[in-house]
């Protein structure tokens, strides 16, 4: 360190150490605005303010997700020819479907709801 650098620290600490109270009043109000301004951030992160909104498949996407749960997710209906949805066969074959959609790979086990 240079014989001018050192004189300039040391110049710098005596007036810090001359002016502490001024100083400290100094730091704790330009704290108490930066902690003021920093309490009414508000930050918010959503994937979809990410994708390009003015794009085709966005704006389907954007159409159908509140029906659909978002992009992520498949809605499977099964339905009978005669008869009524609660038989046992019927619900036995939904449990078949629950069970080979759970196999996929990358499937959520948690998130799969069934009434088979």
């Amino acid at each position: 360190m240079s014989r001018e650098s050192k004189k300039a620290l040391y110049l710098l600490g005596e007036r810090l150490i001359k002016y502490r109270w001024p100083v400290t009043i100094l730091v704790v109000l330009v704290t108490v605005w930066f902690g003021w301004h920093a309490s009414r951030l508000f930050m918010i992160t959503s994937f979809g303010d990410l994708l390009p909104q003015s794009h085709p498949f966005i704006k389907i996407h954007n159409r159908y997700a509140k029906d659909f749960g978002g992009a992520n997710n498949i809605v499977m209906m099964v339905e009978t020819e005669e008869g009524h949805l609660f038989d046992v066969e019927k619900l036995a074959q939904i449990y078949l479907i629950t069970e080979e959609i759970d196999k996929v790979y990358g499937v959520n086990h948690n998130q799969i709801d069934s009434i088979g």
